[in-house]
């Protein structure tokens, strides 16, 4: 499996650090934003409507436990930026990967955010259970 910091697997791009305040862009945002769970790993396991979204985005944001065939599935002028999070190691903070989504949104792009494992059950399940 490749890293991600293989150059064939990641593209970086010029990433804005702040929401853009233009009151009619906010007013009326034309892109989307989708976030979808990778599943376990394998390609084939991802939902078909996940696959769907993910073969549509002009920017999909990935962490570090995405299957680097999976990215294969974008498309080739798709631009893709290397959010992985690790133990001790943050690619960026969650506040910038939000402002990416909002900002790459309002420019009337479609945003995925893909996210390995299924992150409803990594999330928001998993933290009320111990709460």
């Amino acid at each position: 499996m490749s890293t991600p910091t293989d150059s064939a697997f990641q593209t970086h791009n010029t990433i804005p650090t702040e929401v853009n305040d233009d009151s009619a862009a906010a007013a009326n945002p034309s892109g989307k934003v989708y976030l979808i769970g990778a599943g376990p790993g394998d390609p084939e396991l991802m939902t078909v409507k996940g696959l769907r979204y993910l073969r549509s985005a002009d920017v999909v944001l990935y962490d570090r436990l995405i299957n680097p065939n999976l990215l294969k599935e974008a498309r080739p002028d798709a631009n893709l930026i290397y959010v992985g999070k690790g133990p001790g190691c943050h690619t960026m903070p969650q506040e910038q990967i939000n402002t990416i989504l909002v900002n790459q949104a309002l420019q009337g792009l479609t945003v995925a955010r893909l996210k390995g494992g299924i992150p409803l059950f990594l999330g928001v399940v998993v933290k009320r259970r111990w709460h």
